[in-house]
């Protein structure tokens, strides 16, 4: 795993992973907690630089799972017509595929398996040499651990 220096805040162009995306739409209303206050500073700090939030179709996926997996249809609709539009979607092509595939089979082979979706996310953040912003840095440090180069931040951190 290759990490963000501590102290530094990365400016540059992230993917977020659907952790942290979630933590986004959580923070505002989790204000006192220190997590919340650290995802907020991340993310105001982040839209200074950058109209748009980045995710992987992986992201998406996971997010209207959970929101189908517990009856919130109206909200999966709006997701679908409003939030979605408005983020900067990376949908995989031959390249991401064909990553992701060495990903899970080298993860499979070390009994490190992360899922198919986070694989997917993580072989999109190496393909686009992005930093992956996850509240879940030891599940995506496997990725490292196996020896792609994924580079790993946490908006919950100060």
């Amino acid at each position: 795993m290759r990490s963000a220096p501590k102290g530094s805040l990365r400016v540059d162009r992230v993917l977020l992973d659907t952790s942290t995306f979630f933590d986004v739409g959580k923070a505002p209303r989790q204000a006192k907690a220190l997590w919340a206050q650290n995802t907020i500073y991340h993310l105001v700090q982040y839209q200074l630089h950058h109209s748009k939030l980045t995710i992987s179709a992986f992201t998406a996926f996971e997010y209207l799972n959970g929101l189908h997996r517990q009856s919130r249809l109206p909200e999966a609709e709006e997701f679908l017509s409003t939030v979605l539009p408005s983020l900067d979607v990376i949908y995989p092509d031959s390249a991401i595929y064909a990553l992701a595939s060495k990903i899970h089979a080298a993860l499979a082979l070390a009994g490190m398996t992360i899922g198919v979706p986070d694989t997917f996310i993580a072989a999109t953040a190496v393909n686009q040499n992005l930093t992956l912003v996850t509240a879940n840095t030891k599940h995506f440090q496997r990725v490292g651990d196996v020896g792609f180069p994924l580079w790993l931040d946490n908006w919950r951190d100060a």
